[in-house]
């Protein structure tokens, strides 16, 4: 995810950068006043940081630069199997801590408590 977005920065950053060479425009600046203003330098920083986070993880990985990872299939279907035993074994073991309760209590009960507010009435 901290790819991603340091991948979308430095975009944005080179899009800036774009626009300077060929109008002579700064985007980031034409937004919050002017280049020295706090806003345009703390923009400048962060997409100066997500570019050096690139190159990093460029450096790191030998040139091989994964913005969007795709999962093996097989990882896939393993991890789905995994989480259906689980929630069998929760289902399972839900059942076990039920405590067995006939109907025939619950009608007793029930019987009990319209009777005793019949009475009050």
């Amino acid at each position: 995810m901290l790819t991603i977005i340091a991948f979308i920065l430095t975009i944005l950053g080179c899009l800036n950068w774009f626009l300077i060479g060929t109008l002579q425009y700064d985007f980031v600046a034409g937004i919050f006043g002017y280049q020295g203003s706090i806003l345009s330098r703390i923009i400048y920083i962060i997409i100066g940081i997500a570019s050096f986070f690139l190159v990093f993880k460029l450096i790191k990985s030998k040139g091989n630069l994964p913005v969007f990872s795709r999962r093996n299939k097989k990882d896939v279907i393993k991890n789905i199997s995994k989480m259906k035993m689980k929630h069998q074994q929760n289902v399972e073991a839900s059942k076990e801590d039920l405590p067995e309760e006939s109907f025939e209590d619950d009608e007793e009960e029930r019987g009990l408590f319209n009777e005793h507010f019949d009475s009050k009435s």
